[in-house]
């Protein structure tokens, strides 16, 4: 999961090919493990295109189920809004995104 999360950030076509990948595992597993995985893994990464597929990945997630894949709201939702702040466009409206899916 980490190094499909790191391969979002290289060339097309590696980001396009770990990004399916990445959208087909909530047929796999559990959504609320990989809402946590992408909080804890994607948002700590150090490149700005893997933090803005990890908010779109957990926007998709929060569209689809719900805050139910969120196990503690109170702690996640702030980790989103800080990244309102960001000076990446890509990271700023995935992080909109994901909040708007929320309300």
């Amino acid at each position: 999961m980490p190094i499909l999360l790191d391969l979002t950030a290289q060339g097309e076509n590696l980001a396009a090919t770990s990004t399916d990948l990445l959208r087909s595992f909530p047929r796999i597993y559990p959504a609320s493990k990989l809402f946590d995985w992408y909080l804890e893994l994607g948002l700590e990464a150090k490149s700005p295109r893997t933090k803005a597929e990890t908010l779109t990945l957990c926007g998709e997630l929060l569209r689809r189920q719900g805050l139910t894949v969120c196990s503690n709201p109170a702690s996640a939702l702030p980790r989103f809004a800080t990244h309102i702040l960001s000076s990446v466009s890509s990271i700023r409206n995935a992080a909109l995104t994901v909040l708007q899916q929320v309300t």
